[in-house]
């Protein structure tokens, strides 16, 4: 694994853990995000 994604990944972890001390709108926009940024690095690929 490459060290960017290695922090892309703790950066992600970081995230969640963030996320679950919010309240579920901010979980929904959260996940709208990371489905987005997955995407964006598909048409990346």
């Amino acid at each position: 694994m490459q060290q960017s994604e290695q922090r892309r990944l703790a950066q992600a972890i970081e995230d969640i853990r963030k996320v679950l001390w919010r309240p579920k709108q901010t979980l929904e926009a959260f996940v709208e995000r990371q489905i987005k940024d997955a995407l964006g690095d598909l048409h990346a690929l």
